[in-house]
């Protein structure tokens, strides 16, 4: 008689995305998580079984899509925006990993701090921030953006800013979540 199989495996996919937004394969991926999830979220209404599980790790130039900057024609497909979108609908996670996405200039407010992460301004004197009303600025303010978690901090009026251009729904994770991601997939997908 044999043995019944146990599987520690949730059957989810994982897609890690290592392209930059820009390239093809960085669109492909965007459209197989949809295609996926659409597919999933339709089977599932009619057996929760058969539903897939996706995850997301976004890796190397792939960190590039968690750009809050990011900005894109109209006649372009606007991965960033794409991304978020499927985290809202779907309470998908959008984890991207830390060491990659600093290297390529994103960051969050934690970390500009831990790593003490400035942006100058140029033609820029912050020393005086008065309006032309005549209004100061208060020097620890921070200005967010709704549609991203850009932040920016005037920490020491000196023209040095401190940024986190973190797109809304991305998180800066370590490699030990795609450690735990990839033991825990049954399907890797790189794109």
């Amino acid at each position: 008689m044999p043995l019944a199989q146990t599987s520690t495996k949730d059957n989810a996919i994982l897609l890690l995305v290592t392209r930059d937004p820009s390239h093809p394969l960085a669109k492909h991926a965007l459209r197989y998580a949809q295609a996926l999830l659409e597919l999933s979220n339709r089977d599932s209404t009619a057996n929760d079984d058969t539903a897939h599980i996706l995850k997301v790790f976004f890796y190397a130039d792939g960190a590039r899509t968690a750009n809050g900057f990011n900005w894109q024609t109209a006649d372009q497909l606007d991965i960033t925006n794409g991304w978020q979108r499927l985290a809202e609908r779907y309470n998908l996670a959008l984890p991207v990993c830390v060491s990659t996405a600093l290297a390529r200039g994103i960051s969050d407010t934690d970390n500009a701090r831990r790593h003490k992460l400035k942006a100058r301004l140029e033609n820029h004197d912050l020393h005086d921030s008065s309006h032309e009303d005549g209004e100061k600025d208060d020097a620890n303010k921070a200005v967010s953006s709704p549609s991203s978690n850009i932040k920016v901090h005037d920490s020491q009026q000196c023209g040095r800013l401190e940024l986190s251009n973190l797109a809304a729904r991305f998180s800066l994770v370590g490699l030990g979540e795609l450690a735990t991601l990839l033991s825990d997939a049954e399907r890797v997908i790189q794109f």
